[in-house]
């Protein structure tokens, strides 16, 4: 994630499988996560890893497309501006969390114009989608379309990076400051709404908000 999606803004999936607790299995990372406790009691004569080898072919071989230069990429810009809107409620009961009046201080007008925007760009591509899936569209629509949903990711990426952390540039998710692996949303805003910088988080809430329409306009782009 930290060069593909954080960096360059190249879309990323993860997929395995898990116990039904969700729990990680219990070797992980220590002296006795080898290959020979794989082989005897974790995944016997690797059946698991046979079948999420061919789940990722399979992903693999939809993503790149076949024959049919028509067919639209299975990607879901609807599924994502839900998201966005989720990451912006998020951000905003953080910041009356934190705040010692339990008001917001952070403007996030222009942020939830601009989750509109793009929702409604998102539509009008999901729309589009299923014209070029039907054959309804005129030709070379495919081409262009599928142009817009490998590339939208790119819009969401900030020159500047994140304050204090460059190297992040995606003003929709960064791993947290002190959260390991797992990410914060709207990064920009929430670690300095947890840092008491309101003035930061303001400035970083039009940030991101000026990165989302960017996408906005990009799907929107003839």
């Amino acid at each position: 994630y930290t060069a593909a999606i954080d960096h360059l803004g190249i879309p990323c999936l993860d997929m395995a499988f898990s116990p039904e607790s969700g729990a990680p299995y219990g070797v992980y990372h220590s002296t006795f996560d080898s290959f020979e406790w794989m082989d005897s009691e974790g995944d016997p004569g690797f059946v698991r890893h046979v079948a999420i080898a061919r789940l990722w072919g399979l992903v693999a071989l939809r993503l790149a497309g076949d024959a049919d230069a028509d067919a639209p990429l299975p990607l879901n810009l609807t599924l994502q501006a839900e998201a966005i809107g989720g990451y912006i409620s998020a951000a905003q009961a953080h910041a009356r969390n934190v705040s010692s009046s339990n008001v917001s201080r952070v403007d996030f007008g222009p942020l939830e114009a601009a989750h509109a925007r793009f929702a409604a760009a998102a539509g009008k591509v999901g729309d589009e989608q299923r014209r070029v899936a039907k054959g309804a569209a005129p030709p070379g629509a495919a081409a262009a379309l599928n142009e817009k949903l490998a590339y939208a990711e790119r819009r969401f990426l900030s020159a500047s990076g994140l304050p204090t952390r460059k190297y992040f540039r995606h003003v929709l998710q960064a791993p947290g400051l002190y959260t390991g692996y797992a990410p914060k949303t709207l990064p920009g805003v929430y670690d300095a709404v947890s840092a008491g910088d309101w003035a930061t988080a303001d400035a970083q809430a039009r940030v991101a908000a000026e990165r989302i329409d960017a996408a906005a306009s990009f799907l929107l782009a003839e």
